[in-house]
């Protein structure tokens, strides 16, 4: 197995730490909040190699135009909301050094809001539910979502949901429990796919204003069993030829001319292949389960784009 040297893992790891230090506190603990939830996976490496305060905030603008519910408003309400929550986490639970919006609390707050209710309880040593290995009492915290603010958490009110947040030192910091955490990440990825709402857009279309007109061009495969559909997929990245296995699997109507669908508005988009290529580089081979059928999609690069409508104009 061919395996990166671990000096080599470091040393790059510190050009990059010392290259993103000439930013200045102020962007530097930017995503240090709840925020860093919200990143799609380019973005977090894209954040990483910021040099300058004007880097640092043209990236900032471009994180909230892509998750903006009213584009065509000056008000980015998303943002408003998010970055009201994380002063007011600021505020109310900050621990020592560590600033509200980074524990514990102040994300799940950041994220979701405010409870419906919050319990407080202590547990006695050897108790039910008490898991510290000194068995001494532990300040419990319980945050509970009903109605409205469980259909933030969840998507439906049909069901409440409660995060509980143990402090085992006594000493005032609340962390989740290990079931809370698990329920957080999945709220937290949740969220972060709801919210995102134009995940291709550039710093050039931002700075043009011509992202309504962005186009994806991709070739796809439709067929109607798991089996087959994560085999094409294997087979695709594998590197054989997407258009043969269209024509050979895909029962759309796309398959005779190599499953090329063409340059598509991204706003024309269903929701699950705008998830689906969110953060996707062209050249990009993913599966999308849409019961009862798979879709195995290829974004294209541009010069495959060109390729594939100079065949669609001039067939054999």
């Amino acid at each position: 197995m061919n395996r990166t040297p671990l000096w080599l893992t470091v040393f790059a790891a510190g050009i990059a730490a010392s290259v993103f230090a000439q930013v200045s506190p102020q962007y530097r603990n930017w995503e240090d909040s709840a925020l860093r939830y919200l990143m799609m996976t380019q973005e977090k490496t894209d954040w990483a190699s910021l040099r300058t305060d004007s880097e640092a905030k043209a990236f900032i603008e471009l994180f909230w135009a892509r998750r903006d519910p009213t584009p065509e408003t000056p008000d980015n309400e998303l943002r408003q909301q998010i970055e009201t929550r994380i002063a007011e986490a600021d505020k109310r639970f900050g621990f020592g050094k560590t600033p509200g919006s980074q524990t514990d609390r102040g994300l799940l707050y950041t994220l979701v809001g405010e409870p419906t209710q919050i319990v407080t309880r202590v547990t006695k040593p050897g108790s039910a539910g008490s898991t510290s290995q000194f068995q001494r009492p532990i300040n419990i915290e319980a945050w509970i979502y009903r109605n409205e603010a469980s259909e933030r958490v969840t998507g439906t009110k049909s069901f409440d949901i409660a995060f509980n947040f143990y402090d085992e030192r006594n000493a005032g910091e609340l962390a989740f429990d290990g079931p809370s955490r698990r329920s957080f990440d999945s709220t937290a990825l949740a969220t972060a796919k709801a919210v995102l709402k134009r995940p291709f857009l550039t710093a050039a279309d931002l700075s043009s204003g011509a992202e309504s007109a962005r186009t994806v061009a991709f070739r796809l495969i439709v067929v109607a069993n798991s089996t087959i559909a994560h085999d094409v997929l294997r087979r695709a990245q594998e590197g054989d030829n997407f258009a043969d296995l269209a024509q050979k699997y895909s029962s759309h109507p796309s398959a005779q001319q190599g499953g090329y669908v063409g340059r598509v508005a991204f706003a024309d988009l269903t929701e699950d292949f705008k998830l689906a290529f969110a953060g996707k580089e062209a050249g990009t081979t993913v599966l999308i389960a849409r019961s009862p059928q798979f879709a195995v999609v290829r974004l294209l690069t541009e010069a495959e784009a060109r390729a594939a409508d100079a065949e669609m104009a001039n067939p054999k």
